[in-house]
């Protein structure tokens, strides 16, 4: 992949079809389809329920889950609800700490300026 920070100017101006002076104005369309629109990418958040169940995934989490079903077959009952009991508050703290996480990332985006100063026909 070419690291374009790693290019002169003149190779800047060439790769990207542009002067010093702007770009003319009749000139964006045509540019546009070849390298798209200057927005920034949104990555989708994952919904509740996806974060939920990945909480689940965890190898040690299955390992505990294997341990209660094992534990509900040998007849120690209370040795199983106390593993659950485990997984569940393990789950329910991943899932709180994640969904916080998100909602922080999401506010963060809402105050960050996202805008550059172009210059359009000699003209910034």
């Amino acid at each position: 992949m070419e690291r374009v920070y790693q290019l002169s100017k003149d190779e800047i101006f060439q790769r990207f079809k542009t002067i010093a002076q702007g770009l003319k104005a009749i000139d964006i369309p045509v540019l546009q389809k070849e390298f798209w629109e200057n927005v920034l990418q949104e990555a989708r958040s994952k919904s509740k329920f996806s974060l939920l169940l990945a909480q689940f995934t965890d190898i040690m989490i299955l390992v505990l889950v294997i341990a209660a079903i094992i534990s509900f077959a040998v007849g120690e009952h209370t040795d199983a609800f106390v593993i659950l009991a485990i997984i569940i508050a393990n789950a329910w703290m991943g899932y709180s700490q994640e969904s916080n996480a998100e909602e922080s990332i999401r506010m963060l985006k809402k105050m960050s300026a996202q805008y550059a100063m172009v210059i359009r026909d000699n003209v910034p």
